[in-house]
């Protein structure tokens, strides 16, 4: 998921604009929003993690990628209010909030590497994560026009969740 889906986000703004025709700085002013949201939204994933461990909440955040990407896909090229895309955008970066701050907790439950290295590895794969999504996002754009990016993020996630699925099922 960290191929595609922090694409969502990072051009969230851009995208609304060119896909919705909703201007960019209303997209500003809900990722704003989004933020002091998030103070409180964190608070209780860690009181949820508090109570249930790490994977609940982050299987939470996944969910909620597949929903957001599915509804930016569905909605992308359609006459929608402008309020839409921005709800959508504020939904995905509470899911991207919680997930940053819980797979730190899941990779040191699961490596059996030094705590150390295991966040060495994990920064490594997200920002290798970030760099990979950021070029195929590019390159989707450059061949297939903006909202090429909705279907590129949902297949991401899908086979992120395939992966989590048969990951989950082969431990059992």
């Amino acid at each position: 998921s960290m191929f595609l889906s922090p694409n969502l986000m990072e051009l969230g703004p851009l995208l609304i604009k060119e896909v919705y025709q909703v201007n960019i700085g209303n997209s500003a002013l809900g990722m704003a929003i989004s933020a002091i949201i998030s103070i409180f939204m964190l608070e209780s994933a860690g009181r949820w993690m508090q109570r249930s461990g790490p994977f609940k909440v982050w299987y939470a955040a996944q969910v909620i990628y597949l929903i957001v990407g599915t509804l930016f896909w569905l909605t992308a090229g359609n006459d929608v209010q402008a309020f839409v895309p921005i709800a959508l955008l504020v939904l995905l970066m509470q899911a991207m909030s919680w997930n940053d701050r819980i797979i730190p907790s899941i990779a040191g439950r699961l490596s059996p590497n030094s705590p150390a290295l295991t966040q060495g590895l994990l920064m490594l794969c997200m920002a290798g994560g970030f760099g990979v999504g950021a070029m195929l996002a590019g390159l989707s754009i450059d061949k297939f026009g903006y909202a090429s990016v909705f279907t590129l993020s949902l297949i991401g996630i899908i086979i992120a969740l395939l992966c989590i699925g048969l990951l989950t099922l082969s431990t059992q």
